[in-house]
């Protein structure tokens, strides 16, 4: 009959120490991982522009879910990414947790023009509605890395500097480089 009791309030202690632990864990996620940054500012569209290139949605998405992997996000199934007018990206998709578990995520990109280069600034992420936006970091720097354009393929004899991007719905991203003759 003790003994009963010994196991009655072991497995009492071990199911509190369940779940304290799991709400210790969503706990530190939903103050570690953060829920947003602030979106950045962006230079208004150029007047005219020297050139132009349209990135289809279908390529950027391709290469989203491969620095997804390449980043450490292996998990990332099914990724889908869409755009707003103007200067919003939205990447949805599932997320193999464990043991064929899978929750949705989704981030939220904007890209900028940095020093002559297109970047992206992660704005939110979050898996399966708690916030992971701290946690993709990673991610954005992989992107990033990835961005930085070679103007050795154009011709020679200028100086190239990408001057405004903007997204649209249907066509994609459009990236506008100056070009200056040196």
């Amino acid at each position: 009959r003790s003994s009963d009791l010994r196991v009655l309030i072991f497995c009492l202690v071990l199911l509190i120490g369940i779940a304290l632990g799991i709400l210790g864990t969503v706990f530190g996620a939903l103050i570690l991982g953060g829920s947003s940054r602030p979106m950045l500012s962006t230079p208004a569209v150029p007047q005219s522009s020297d050139i132009v290139i349209e990135v289809g949605v279908n390529y950027i998405t391709h290469l989203v879910a491969r620095d997804l992997r390449v980043s450490g996000l292996t998990q990332a199934r099914n990724v889908q990414v869409t755009m707003a007018r103007g200067d919003l990206i939205y990447i949805s998709g599932d997320y193999d947790i464990v043991f064929g578990i899978t929750r949705p995520f989704t981030i939220v990109v904007q890209p900028v023009i940095s020093h002559c280069q297109m970047q992206i600034h992660v704005v939110s992420a979050n898996l399966a509605g708690i916030p992971i936006t701290q946690y993709v970091v990673s991610f954005e720097s992989q992107v990033n890395k990835n961005l930085q354009s070679n103007p050795s393929s154009l011709p020679a004899g200028f100086t190239y500097c990408a001057t405004s991007v903007r997204t649209d719905p249907s066509a994609g991203l459009f990236l506008t480089y100056s070009a200056k003759a040196q």
